[in-house]
């Protein structure tokens, strides 16, 4: 794969990605606004999921790039919360 090809399935995975985040978001009523970064989206959808289904949601999050590490580092800083109640 040339360097074309990568970045256009990197586009195309980030563009998907966007897509089901809010998907998410119109599910828990969470506002889309410019002003809001991609992390800034899922800390707030992050809040209205089940414990349970944050459990599978952090063992699918894979990759070691900076959005999956702070996508699971919210997962998990969630399920911390939820057990200190």
């Amino acid at each position: 794969m040339n360097n074309g090809q990568a970045a256009v399935s990197e586009h195309i995975s980030l563009e998907r990605l966007w897509s089901k985040l809010n998907e998410v978001c119109q599910l828990f009523g969470v506002e889309v606004t410019e002003n809001k970064s991609f992390i800034d989206l899922w800390t707030e959808c992050v809040e209205y999921i089940d414990p349970e289904v944050l459990l599978g949601v952090k063992e699918r999050i894979v990759g070691s790039d900076i959005l999956s590490s702070q996508m699971a580092k919210t997962v998990e800083e969630r399920l911390q919360q939820l057990n200190k109640c």
